[in-house]
């Protein structure tokens, strides 16, 4: 067994100052080669059988890449990507070892803080709940990868869009058990109170009548439960959730079933910006800006920082 480290350098476009480290992986700014670029350089350490070589190396780390990718993407807002400059891999010492403090300064102003705040969380998160935080935060940054290359081509809205719902609509899913619990709960109330104070039943009558009642409303009106009601449901929960939201996601949810139904899209009549093709979702209620940071939002009240 040998320990293995793998450096990715990742070209920096803005004026950021990151360093943190996270289940075997650190991020800390560098100089690149000509002292003009700044890059992220992100290693990652793994252990080595025998019988393996460094170029199974990406096997071992990129589920760790992608994670840190959808972490720092998501507190410096950059769709930061795998193409980065360059890669290096090595075998190191078993004793190796790199610890740096973890800070944040972007133009200027200081947000380590706020680092510190979601590191502390996915540090006490279990293993399911973590990789539910590294999936939603993948979305995002897939989703900002996208509206980042369509700002001027104006090739992805529509993808750039789908994505962004993506993450509203795993959020949604995953409060449909709960959903689905207090809505038998209420309806068994309902059937309780109805047997027994309009049909005066009681005992094991009332018991059996109430039973058989709830069951046979939940597998009728269960059906209704839909995406929205999920995603409201979940708004609810962190506060998110009023008028304006509401009918900001039923638009959302009619834009997204445009896209992945793909339905007929020839328009006559353009309007500006003009666009490369025919947009499926006929209208943009809001930029995909707005869509950014409403899911980050989300995201950020979901896991409490």
């Amino acid at each position: 067994m040998s320990k293995c480290v793998v450096e990715y350098d990742i070209n920096l476009e803005s004026d950021i100052q990151l360093s943190f480290s996270m289940d075997k992986c650190t991020v800390e700014t560098t100089v690149g080669s000509d002292d003009n670029t700044s890059l992220l350089k992100v290693t990652i350490v793994y252990d080595s059988k025998a019988y393996e070589t460094l170029a199974d190396a990406p096997i071992f780390t990129r589920s760790r890449y992608l994670s840190i990718l959808g972490i720092i993407s998501f507190i410096v807002d950059e769709p930061f990507d795998v193409f980065g400059s360059s890669t290096r891999k090595m075998v190191v010492a078993d004793d190796w070892e790199l610890s740096i403090n973890n800070t944040l300064f972007k133009g200027g102003v200081d947000y380590s803080f706020n680092l510190q705040e979601l590191l502390n969380k996915l540090g006490s998160l279990r293993q399911h709940d973590k990789e539910l935080m590294f999936s939603l935060l993948d979305r995002w940054r897939k989703a900002r990868f996208l509206e980042k290359e369509t700002e001027e081509s104006l090739l992805y809205n529509d993808e750039a869009t789908l994505s962004y719902f993506h993450v509203l609509e795993l959020l949604g899913d995953l409060s449909s058990k709960k959903l689905i619990n207090e809505s038998k709960a209420l309806m068994e109330d309902f059937c309780r109170k109805y047997n027994e104070e309009i049909l005066s039943l009681s005992g094991v009558a009332l018991d059996s009548e109430t039973s058989a009642k709830a069951k046979l409303m939940s597998s009728v009106l269960e059906k209704d439960i839909s995406v929205f009601a999920k995603i409201s449901y979940s708004l609810k929960k962190y506060n998110l959730f009023d008028e304006k939201t509401s009918y900001w996601t039923k638009s959302l949810i009619e834009a997204r079933n445009s896209v992945a139904h793909g339905r007929r899209v020839f328009y006559d009549k353009a309007i500006f910006p003009v666009q490369p093709f025919f947009p499926l979702a006929s209208h943009d209620l809001y930029p995909l800006e707005f869509l950014r940071i409403f899911t980050a939002k989300v995201i950020s009240a979901h896991f409490g920082v």
